[in-house]
């Protein structure tokens, strides 16, 4: 959801900025249907094995380079004045060293194959490098890019260290933008045809992964206490639908599976695009969030949020928006207790006071359609891609 989010509403950025310009996506995975111009990222293919991934991608590389020694890539990238690399995340070596380096060496790839075209990297989150190799690998790609967009202020305190030439600007995360809609009949009337207390959930896998003897236990206990102590329904939506592996739906499943209030609980089995998603989380009274990307769409829909998170960009972006982070809880070491305690003080929290604070994201947000199009006035006006 979070890639896709960000690739649907940069579409949406894109048309506000330049009403005219011919958008074209190179997507490594599946994009939701009706955006136009999207075909096969040409180097970058999502592999389970990280080795088999980079292999195939060194092969794309170098079929690339031959068709442009050939001329045939040459002409065709010459049309592209603006490239954006719009990964939101895994700059950095909080994950996998790995993923820093293969996405760094994507963006470096696009300044190669692009080089007469600007390229923008973000909004995004970058850093902490924890490597001295892997920081100076950071620097020299970086450096090489018009300009780069971090997405909370320790991002653009890890740029400034990094000392690049580059523009950098502080931009929230274009989440805010994505505009809200609620088509999906089925899960609208679930939602509507309940008037009491309505709870959404977004499992993780990743946290099932990393945690996987307490974190679907714990958001069991949480959705029973939920149904018993305050006669809540529950509505878990799945977001992430990975290639292979365990999904968030499987992680939802085997939650319900240690709940003992079943009936009480919905699982949404499709998977909701972006505006679909913000406008559904807007139903809710309550929401408990395990992705960020989520947790923006509710907040920036009024609702009291939990964020239970698994990674300091959570803690960042969301601590930026709610200037308190005491509705940020890592699943590191959290209890029962403190989640409890923690959703009984958001039944005091306002929706208006959280629309509030929104606003002004938004605003500072929305300058990124400001900076898309004076990008484009920078180039020739034959073309805006």
């Amino acid at each position: 959801m979070g890639d896709i989010a960000v690739v649907t509403t940069y579409a949406q950025v894109i048309k506000l900025a330049v009403p005219n310009a011919h958008l074209t996506i190179y997507a490594a995975g599946d994009l939701p249907k009706g955006l136009g111009g999207v075909i096969r990222h040409p180097w970058y293919r999502r592999r389970r094995q990280k080795v088999l991934m980079l292999i195939e991608s060194i092969v794309r590389v170098l079929w690339s380079l031959l068709s442009q020694i050939l001329s045939h890539l040459r002409h065709s990238t010459k049309r592209y004045d603006l490239v954006i690399d719009s990964v939101a995340d895994r700059f950095n070596e909080r994950y996998d060293c790995g993923d820093s380096v293969y996405l760094l060496g994507m963006t470096l790839l696009a300044r190669i194959f692009f080089r007469d075209s600007i390229i923008l990297v973000g909004p995004t989150s970058i850093g902490r490098f924890r490597s001295g190799l892997t920081r100076r690998f950071a620097r020299f790609v970086l450096d090489k890019v018009d300009v780069v967009i971090a997405r909370d202020q320790e991002s653009k305190q890890n740029l400034s260290k990094l000392s690049i030439r580059s523009q950098i600007f502080l931009i929230p995360d274009i989440a805010f933008l994505t505009e809200p809609r609620l088509t999906c009949d089925t899960v609208r009337e679930w939602c509507q045809s309940y008037e009491g207390f309505l709870v959404g959930i977004t499992p993780n896998r990743t946290m099932d992964d990393r945690h996987p003897n307490h974190y679907c236990r714990l958001m069991a206990e949480i959705i029973d206490w939920l149904v018993e102590k305050m006669g809540a329904r529950i509505c878990m939506i799945p977001q992430h639908e990975p290639a292979w592996g365990k999904t968030d739906y499987d992680v939802a499943q085997k939650i319900l599976s240690q709940t003992r209030n079943k009936g009480e609980v919905k699982i949404v089995s499709e998977i909701l695009p972006p505006g679909e998603m913000k406008g559904l989380l807007g139903t809710f009274d309550v929401f408990i969030g395990c992705r960020l990307h989520c947790c923006i769409f509710s907040i920036s829909m009024g609702v009291p949020t939990l964020a239970i998170s698994y990674g300091e960009k959570m803690t960042h972006v969301l601590g930026e928006l709610l200037g308190d982070r005491h509705y940020i809880c890592p699943i590191e070491g959290l209890s029962l207790d403190i989640a409890l305690s923690r959703l009984e003080q958001l039944r005091s929290v306002g929706s208006e006071n959280l629309k509030r604070k929104t606003i002004h994201m938004q605003a500072e947000a929305y300058t990124l359609v400001h900076l898309v199009r004076n990008l484009a006035r920078r180039r020739t006006p034959t073309s805006t891609d």
